[in-house]
């Protein structure tokens, strides 16, 4: 009787297919980077549209 025994391939083996893990890092990197400009773009819409003026009557 032989034994045979059912092996998967290694990470680094020639039969191995990449997995798409690999890229997840660089997907949350991306989406927090999206996040960051938007928020800077709101940051210098706020800013730059701001008037600046001192109203003593706005609330009464």
């Amino acid at each position: 009787m032989s034994e045979t025994t059912l092996t998967s391939p290694g990470l680094n083996s020639p039969g191995a297919k990449p997995s798409g893990w690999r890229f997840f890092p660089v997907g949350i990197v991306a989406a927090l980077a999206v996040v960051i400009i938007v928020n800077l773009g709101m940051v210098y819409v706020a800013i730059s549209t701001f008037p600046g003026e001192i109203v003593h009557t706005g609330h009464k």
